[in-house]
């Protein structure tokens, strides 16, 4: 017997931004639990700036 799994994403933007929002949440937590806020604090910097000078090339 096959089984056949499905995967249906919503196409609305919103809807797929609630996702992302979640998958974000759920990835700071697990970093918080290894490192240091200080230490998070300070690549989350770093990557905020990463981000903006990436957005403004594209």
């Amino acid at each position: 017997m096959d089984i056949k799994v499905v995967e249906i994403f919503p196409t609305n933007p919103l809807e797929l931004k609630k996702i992302e929002s979640a998958k974000a949440i759920w990835f700071v937590n697990a970093l918080r639990k290894k490192y240091p806020e200080e230490v998070l604090d300070k690549a989350f910097k770093i990557l905020e700036e990463d981000l903006e000078k990436s957005e403004a090339k594209a």
